[in-house]
């Protein structure tokens, strides 16, 4: 029995002492009170007595530990802070980082640890074991970081825990390693949901939003977060939904949830771009019904840099980048502005004519976003309104009738000599799932400078 405390001691890892001195005074109370032989119906041997306090101090080691034993992540932080990355740490910042592993109950062997503080070993040696040690543990050496040490312990930031979260940022921040406020993670009070009560809320959500059966959704696991942000100084709860590989990795899903304090499923598009699970399904039931659903690269670019949209408020299902998308009826134009961050831009998809294709761009925002490689617009040069309407006069003259259709402008290429406008009057090609291209019908090349009209006719694609 003697060795009872050793084994529960290797176990757990050393406990707490505020912990260990409320244990040892139960123990003593229950020890005067067994000495004043008070009346009970049934005594509980002492023996027994002992026995439980000593369980309960393992369980609370255990707790302890769980929460506590986080010292050589922060010493992590201290080297990261002091010394910069791994290659750059001295001998003694490695012995530190080892010491407090050791502490926090990784295994670090005695023999290699009076090696590193004994007189045996020459500098390179000790810094060969040190070396040995910390990769061992986590791997190759540029690997080696305080935040890839917390993962190697806890695992995948989607799986920490509200303690975890909360401990490891507001560390962070504290220590100048990292300095956006904009999502502050807490710890809830007492009075607060507790994580499995806000699991199951935001589980039932997406179950009922998106027709899931339990099965379906107990197959994604829950990252939770209870946090306030810059622009929100009112704590809220956010359930991102997750699936993890054999391999450890994580998979991200399309569900998340975002909700009060008090567990009540909300929004927030403007700064975390976050829908109601029900909202949420209806956005992607939309994108499936977009004819051209293929967002460029350069369309999210241009996105990223816009305030506003344009929209049709009478059942639009998109949003344009120009107020008069030539795919939008006249009777609907000029679309109105929507803000970006308006919980309505989430339920819209990409238009397939003025977004997700760049003809119809201006030529400033086509070499903008790199749509090629023309010439940029001189200051001598006269402006794109002026260029096509001297190309629609032009093509009128010819007996060229450009009405209802849609002017594109290019210029020349950038490494050409002649400073020119290119405009296309394109026709849009439709079928019976709606808007599927362009095809160019005329085009005139104008001289940028004079506007005098080059040439003009069909384009060969047309002719």
């Amino acid at each position: 029995m003697k060795q009872f405390p050793d084994d529960l001691s290797r176990a757990f890892g050393r406990a707490d002492k505020e912990f260990v001195y409320q244990v040892q005074c139960t123990v003593k109370k229950l020890s005067e009170e067994k000495r004043k032989e008070r009346t009970m119906n049934k005594k509980i041997p002492f023996g027994v007595v002992l026995f439980l306090a000593i369980l309960l101090l393992a369980m609370g080691t255990a707790i302890a530990l769980t929460i506590h034993n986080w010292k050589h992540i922060e010493t992590a932080m201290d080297i990261a802070v002091e010394n910069g990355a791994y290659w750059e740490w001295s001998l003694n910042a490695k012995i530190r980082l080892i010491e407090a592993m050791a502490e926090d109950g990784l295994a670090v062997s005695e023999g290699d640890m009076a090696a590193l503080k004994g007189d045996d070993l020459t500098e390179d040696e000790k810094q060969e074991l040190a070396d040995r040690i910390l990769t061992e543990q986590y791997g190759e050496e540029h690997f080696i970081y305080y935040y890839t040490i917390a993962v190697a312990e806890w695992g995948e930031p989607q799986t920490w825990t509200l303690e975890q979260r909360y401990w490891f940022f507001k560390t962070e921040r504290e220590k100048g390693l990292y300095l956006d406020n904009s999502w502050i993670d807490l710890l809830p009070e007492e009075t607060d949901l507790t994580r499995d009560e806000v699991v199951r809320i935001a589980r039932e959500a997406v179950r009922s939003a998106y027709g899931m059966t339990d099965e379906e959704i107990e197959s994604y696991a829950p990252n939770v977060s209870f946090f306030i942000t810059d622009v929100c100084d009112t704590p809220r709860w956010m359930v991102e939904f997750y699936t993890q590989g054999e391999d450890g990795q994580i998979h991200g899903s399309p569900y998340s949830v975002l909700l009060t304090r008090d567990g009540e499923v909300t929004e927030d598009w403007e700064n975390l771009g976050v829908l109601t699970p029900a909202q949420a399904r209806l956005r992607q039931e939309r994108q499936k019904e977009t004819a051209v659903d293929v967002f460029t690269m350069r369309g999210q670019m241009r996105l990223q840099d816009q305030n506003t949209v344009f929209w049709n408020p009478e059942g639009g299902k998109h949003y344009h980048f120009l107020a008069d998308c030539p795919m939008v009826n006249a009777d609907k134009l000029p679309l109105k502005e929507l803000p970006v961050w308006d919980a309505q831009f989430g339920l819209l998809t990409p238009c397939p004519c003025c977004v997700s294709l760049q003809d119809f761009w201006s030529l400033k925002d086509k070499l903008r976003y790199d749509v090629g490689s023309w010439k940029y617009p001189g200051p001598d040069w006269i402006s794109e309104e002026e260029a096509v309407e001297k190309a629609r006069a032009a093509l009128e003259e010819e007996g060229c009738s450009p009405e209802g259709l849609y002017p594109a402008v290019y210029s020349t290429g950038a490494l050409e000599e002649e400073d020119r406008y290119i405009v296309y009057f394109d026709a849009l090609l439709t079928d019976p799932d709606g808007f599927t291209g362009v095809d160019p019908i005329y085009y005139a090349i104008v001289d940028a400078c004079s506007g005098e009209v080059v040439s003009c006719g069909e384009s060969e694609s047309n002719g």
